[in-house]
């Protein structure tokens, strides 16, 4: 990998100055920003002041989430659609000209358990990654068409898969709301023929009154 990009990280300017930190100012990635394979926002923002002595990363870049709790279930990864500042729990990986960035996430998005597991680091309160062992990992490299191919291939199948899960969450919904109106049909005796000469339940249930 040290070989088909550069590496960077950054840091958390001060939070007691004010000044530099801004609503709508420069994108600040942090852990909590890595939820979907696009970045496309940040939740906090910094002035210009704030991010002057933070590197900016151009679109294309990875962010990967080296040191968190969530790093117990899966690794956080993603590609930035913006420039964008990060913290110190986070690095940036900038590939070359010969690499597609979306190459790189899904060789990261494949290798998540791996990473996790064989290149964390020992000894340490929180889970982390040591990310100078994942500069060392080897990646396959295709021609630059071919990872665009196999690219637009996987997205093409996750799509299908996302498909099929809403479509398995809507038939579970289905599901629940027949399983209601039968028993709510089964409830009023309604599952079977109706007699028109059968006594209605109301005069069924005066009758069973006098009768105690």
């Amino acid at each position: 990998l040290c070989n088909l990009a550069t590496f960077g990280g950054g840091k958390t300017p001060s939070t007691g100055d004010a000044t530099l930190y801004e609503e709508g100012g420069v994108p600040w990635v942090t852990s909590k920003d890595v939820k979907n394979p696009v970045l496309d926002g940040t939740q906090v923002t910094l002035s210009e002041k704030g991010a002057a002595t933070l590197e900016a990363y151009p679109p294309g870049t990875l962010v990967m989430v080296t040191r968190s709790g969530i790093l117990k279930r899966l690794l956080p990864v993603a590609r930035l659609s913006i420039s964008a500042t990060v913290n110190q729990d986070i690095k940036a990986i900038v590939p070359l000209r010969h690499m597609e960035s979306d190459w790189l996430l899904t060789f990261f998005m494949a290798n998540d358990s791996y990473i996790r597991g064989k290149l964390g680091k020992d000894g340490t309160t929180v889970q982390s990654v040591n990310f100078d062992l994942v500069k060392k990992m080897l990646v396959p490299v295709p021609p630059l068409a071919e990872q665009r191919r196999i690219v637009a291939e996987l997205d093409r199948l996750l799509a299908l898969v996302d498909g099929i899960e809403r479509d398995s969450a809507d038939l579970d919904a289905l599901k629940a709301r027949a399983r209601s109106k039968v028993l709510d049909l089964a409830a009023r005796g309604l599952l079977v023929p109706q007699d028109a000469s059968d006594e209605p339940a109301g005069e069924l249930l005066a009758r069973a009154a006098e009768e105690r």
